[in-house]
């Protein structure tokens, strides 16, 4: 099932505006929503990127890296599983905005 961005309630545009030039950038839609995002942090706001996989890393060290990066004011993110718990969307990238 694909989603697209919508334009928000306020009418900002940003969004679907973005997501149809990261589309343009990489041939069509279709082709945009494979690969890392990772990509798509690199490729917007052109900072470095590395990825921490939960499953070869222990609860602790996830955390502290985590909290590291929101306390240096680096973008963070975080890809959900297949099922993931608490009622998240599986396959999902979600911006992680504070760390407490």
């Amino acid at each position: 099932m694909l989603l697209f961005a919508k334009v928000a309630s306020n009418g900002a545009l940003w969004g679907p505006i973005i997501e149809k030039a990261f589309a343009k950038v990489n041939g069509n839609y279709e082709a945009s929503q494979v690969g890392s995002p990772l990509e798509f942090y690199s490729a917007f706001n052109g900072a470095p990127t590395y990825s921490i996989q939960m499953t070869s890393t222990s609860q602790l060290a996830a955390w502290n890296e985590i909290f590291s990066a929101v306390t240096n004011q680096l973008n963070v993110g975080a890809i959900t599983p297949a099922s993931p718990p608490y009622g998240l969307v599986g396959f999902h990238v979600h911006s992680i905005l504070g760390a407490y």
